[in-house]
């Protein structure tokens, strides 16, 4: 009897409004979000089929028919409110039936685990807003400079998704920029790692690579330097500005690049000493020997001057071993004695031997 009056009285409610079209129980195999949307979808139908039943009676007792056919209208309306009345109860237990159903029907269907959509593992430059869970809520994407990161869940568990970001390569320095002293290498690049770099004391030629498959670029800029104090009267950093002597020492002046520190610089001052021309061929018993040549029996050198002094050129030419007297070097003396001449020899002739060896004998 009471399904009898449901599906008579079914019509009527929702011409009236009064209800919408029954929803059918989803499938099982349906998954476990769509349950609670349908779950929440008929709880708001009782709701709604409550509050304009309310209504409508308010509506109804508050007419004043007029003409005999309004109140042939108002007695039948009334009828149809009084089964109404009688019914409501049946259609909301009914409609009550259905959300039990569902519940146990969400229930027994087994919980999927949250998946990564399709944005998983690009090659992105802009943080990806779509496509980030195949099954699962997405949370908030993070950032990093190489990669976006977020998270899908089902309201029980959690997987990390991550896409990789892709970044253009840009120069930390303009090509009308100075680079300061003490800057890194890594730090040429603002973005990107720098690849390759060559370049002078004052000036550095760059390329940065970009990032997950970003375009790379390439740089140049000049460099600051702070001078430094090389050797006597010079500059390993930068150049010489000015040179002086005085109070016995040398004085001078090296100059920055590009906006970098000047700096004075002493010694103490060296006397200018000329070079001089060693005893045996290819030496200098004073300054530093250079261009010796050697040709047949003569040798060609010679020996620079210590700060500053003069260049002193040397030769020295070896005697002919063909003609070499043995008496040549030596030191002759010459004694008479008992009426008789003797001649006797000392010292080293030049052939290195004792010319004591040697004797004088007289016709």
């Amino acid at each position: 009897m009471i399904n009898f009056f449901t599906k008579l009285l079914t019509p009527i409610f929702i011409t009236l409004g009064l209800i919408n079209t029954p929803v059918e129980v989803p499938k099982q195999e349906q998954p476990q979000q769509i349950y609670q949307q349908e779950i929440t979808q008929l709880k708001q139908k009782i709701q709604k089929l409550e509050s304009e039943k309310d209504k409508e009676i308010t509506e109804k007792k508050e007419e004043i028919p007029k003409t005999a056919s309004q109140k042939k209208t108002l007695k039948k309306v009334k009828e149809n409110i009084k089964k109404s009345t009688y019914t409501t109860p049946i259609i909301k237990k009914e409609i009550t039936q259905q959300i039990v159903e569902k519940e146990a029907t969400e229930k027994t269907q087994p919980t999927q685990e949250p998946v990564c959509g399709d944005s998983k593992n690009r090659r992105l430059y802009e943080t990806p807003t779509e496509e980030l869970c195949e099954i699962g809520k997405p949370s908030t994407v993070t950032e990093n400079e190489e990669t976006f990161t977020w998270e899908c869940n089902n309201g029980e568990l959690s997987v990390e998704c991550s896409s990789l970001r892709k970044v253009d390569a840009e120069c930390a320095y303009n090509n009308d920029e100075i680079i300061p002293v003490g800057y890194k290498r890594e730090e040429l690049c603002s973005r990107g790692k720098i690849k390759k770099s060559s370049g002078t004391s004052d000036h550095i030629s760059w390329v940065c690579s970009g990032i997950n498959g970003g375009k790379e670029k390439k740089c140049s800029s000049s460099k600051q330097v702070h001078a430094k104090c090389g050797n006597y009267n010079s500059c390993s950093m930068g150049s010489v500005t000015y040179s002086r002597e005085e109070g016995g020492l040398k004085l001078w002046g090296c100059g920055g690049i590009n906006g970098g520190f000047d700096t004075t610089c002493s010694a103490p001052l060296r006397i200018p000493k000329n070079g001089v021309c060693g005893s045996t061929a290819g030496t200098c018993s004073q300054g530093n020997m250079t261009n010796k040549v050697v040709s047949g029996r003569t040798t060609t050198w010679k020996c620079t001057g210590l700060n500053g002094g003069n260049i002193t050129s040397c030769s020295k030419t070896a005697p002919d071993p063909n003609y070499y007297n043995k008496l040549e070097g030596c030191t002759v003396h010459t004694q008479i004695i008992l009426h008789s001449i003797v001649i006797t020899y000392s010292g080293t002739n030049t052939r290195g031997q004792d010319c004591s060896q040697f004797h004088y004998d007289p016709v």
